[in-house]
């Protein structure tokens, strides 16, 4: 057996490589034989969950994986001759700017329990076994990982130094590209299950100098597994399986062969909002796998789950009610399948269950004596509306500019915002009562004196949630007298003001208020009665009459 012969190390990938290929020289078996007429057999590296393979003296070649029957992907080693150096999806390659083969299809997401053909010799069947990346603790390096159903006297831990950087002084394989934990090297090293654990490992790097451990701790961690190492005689190619830590999978650059693992694809609606139905995912699986559970994962951790059903393409479905107990913002959809790991997604699903304020109207409702003008307004969304008395939905009228009301009529009005979420109704009622013909003109009056200001109407919710008062405030809606020019609002609790405002009279009269005005007032709210307070005036030390009215929070 021998080393693959490797060019100038090119980002975290070179050295990698180094040490999952240089792992079949320093691990092969002592009694292993040379094949005929003294060749050495060729070295294939697998690193499994990047589907990235890489071999020496091995070209041209092919490469399949098997789940069970079924073929799940193939692809074609390319490199360079001149170093003898070849692969299918080789990052080590890809980024020493040398070609490398590509997957045909896709980029499979290899699992433990595949079969790896290679040049059509022996397969091997991919070992269980994960390694978590470096922690430093003390003057000592440590990875941990897992491992099952593996002959753990077949496994090499190994630490590769971040980008180009070696191990220098003796230290490490291959020159200093790598810290191998079966063969240690200027340094010590042990290998163990954890007490009482059958699938857990922890090994330990030890006695290195200063520069190694720092090198060592911000490296890239990897187990690998060498079958070879218990065989008689060399086999005809000599392949080592390894999982290096932290690893995205994905394509190299320079093949478009895209990523397909398992994953949610697509829902029914984008948007959970306070009216939803259930909700349908769909989604892929790879060959051999079928989808068992689909898990929606909210904002703040909250999580549903579904049953999912179909292998190749899946669906599962979400109940309405099981959708109400998200909360808003963004969902994560996560999925577990039969055979292997599913890919967490973003940006498929969100949800807003959050309804607008209802909207309000520049004239207060009651009788009036000529024909009025309404215009109608809303914080959020559009507003529907109907003239008849019956209650507005999605499908009535569209409000898009002030309402003439010439005679007795109720207006009845929802804001809708772009989630689908309707607020309650807003109803203003106006009676037109026009007046008898005048009586003959009568001796004027005397004058008197204008009574004290008094506002025109007051508009405020009767009752609201806590929620909705901490995130919008409480709203009211003040129709001040033609001659106010400011006017004052106070929110009490409990007869303690907690929140006030002074504001100058907008020039139509209709303004709306909020209190508190801050979001961190908004956020000391608590559940109860309030009272909100205003008082309509000429200036600031010349106030008329006082109106009330009570808010319950909920």
């Amino acid at each position: 057996m021998h080393p693959l012969k490797l060019p100038r190390s090119v980002g975290r990938w070179a050295p990698l490589t180094a040490a999952i290929l240089g792992s079949a020289a320093v691990a092969g078996p002592a009694g292993a034989q040379a094949p005929v007429g003294g060749a050495p057999a060729p070295a294939v590296a697998i690193n499994y969950n990047t589907a990235d393979i890489t071999a020496g003296d091995l070209s041209p070649a092919t490469v399949t994986v098997k789940r069970g029957p079924a073929t799940i992907a193939t692809g074609t080693f390319d490199g360079d001759p001149a170093v003898a150096e070849f692969g299918v999806n080789s990052f080590h390659l890809a980024l020493a700017g040398t070609p490398t083969g590509c997957w045909d299809a896709f980029v499979p997401q290899i699992l433990p329990g595949d079969v790896i053909t290679v040049a059509g010799e022996d397969p091997v069947t991919v070992p269980d076994i994960t390694a978590e990346p470096p922690v430093r603790v003390g003057d000592n390096v440590v990875v941990h990982g897992t491992v099952s159903g593996v002959d753990t006297s077949l496994l090499d831990v190994e630490i590769a130094p971040a980008g180009a950087g070696k191990f220098a002084g003796g230290v490490g394989s291959s020159g200093g590209q790598f810290l191998s934990s079966l063969v240690p090297r200027g340094f010590a090293a042990s290998f163990a299950m954890d007490a009482g654990s059958a699938t857990n490992w922890t090994a330990t790097f030890s006695g290195m100098d200063a520069g190694s451990l720092a090198l060592a701790a911000a490296g890239t961690a990897s187990i690998v597994w060498d079958p070879a190492a218990l065989a008689a005689v060399d086999p005809p190619v000599v392949m080592t399986v390894g999982y290096e830590a932290g690893a995205t999978p994905g394509p190299v650059p320079g093949c478009g062969t895209p990523y397909a693992p398992n994953e949610a694809k697509s829902v029914s609606r984008s948007l959970v909002n306070s009216t939803s139905a259930s909700l349908t995912v769909t989604g892929v699986s790879q060959p051999g796998a079928s989808a068992t559970t689909v898990t929606l994962i909210d904002s703040s951790g909250r999580t549903v789950a579904a049953p999912a059903s179909g292998a190749g393409t899946w669906t599962a479905t979400i109940p309405a009610a099981a959708l109400a107990g998200l909360a808003d913002g963004a969902i994560q959809i996560a999925s577990t399948y039969s055979i292997g790991a599913g890919k967490t997604v973003n940006g498929l699903l969100s949800k807003d269950a959050t309804a607008p304020a209802a909207p309000t109207a520049s004239v207060a409702s009651g009788t009036y004596t000529s024909a009025q003008s309404v215009a109608l307004k809303a914080g959020d969304g559009t507003i529907r509306y109907t003239t008849d008395g019956s209650d507005p939905s999605a499908s009535s009228q569209a409000y898009s500019k002030a309402i003439d009301v010439s005679s007795t009529t109720t207006i009845k009005a929802v804001a809708i915002d772009a989630a689908g979420n309707t607020s309650s109704v807003a109803s203003f009622d106006y009676t037109i009562a026009k007046p008898a013909p005048a009586p003959a003109p009568a001796p004027a009056p005397a004058p008197v004196a204008l009574p004290k200001l008094k506002l025109d109407a007051l508009t405020v919710s009767g009752r609201t949630s806590l929620r909705t008062a901490r995130k919008r405030g409480i709203h009211a809606v003040v129709f001040a007298p033609e001659t106010a020019k400011v006017v004052k609002v106070r929110l009490l609790r409990n007869g303690h003001v907690i929140a006030r405002t002074v504001r100058k009279v907008s020039s139509d009269g209709v303004m709306t208020i909020v209190l508190p005005s801050t979001k961190k007032a908004r956020r000391a709210l608590r559940r109860g009665t309030y009272t909100i307070q205003v008082t309509a005036g000429q200036d600031t030390t010349h106030y008329g009459v006082t109106a009330k009215r009570t808010i319950r929070v909920r």
